[in-house]
């Protein structure tokens, strides 16, 4: 399957993971949205590293404020083109 909705644009270091268990039953409950044409997977990943930062004891070293984030993956992809 190809197209931009199958397109990994970039991977972004955010945390060192600490407790994979923990990590991997946070992110299954963060709900993908359905049947919303508006809704797209970066809420999904902003929901999650949300998640991620509230629970606070599943990752250790990290950037868990979603607008750094944000910003510095938006900027990796300008540097791709």
């Amino acid at each position: 399957m190809s197209g931009p909705r199958s397109t990994c644009l970039v991977a972004v270091l955010v945390a060192k993971i600490e407790d994979e268990a923990r990590l991997d039953a946070i992110l299954c409950g963060v709900p993908v949205v359905q049947n919303d044409p508006n809704w797209r997977c970066r809420a999904w990943v902003r929901d999650a590293v949300n998640a991620i930062a509230a629970d606070g004891r599943a990752v250790g070293t990290s950037e868990l404020v979603w607008a750094e984030v944000e910003d510095t993956a938006k900027a990796f992809v300008g540097r791709k083109d």
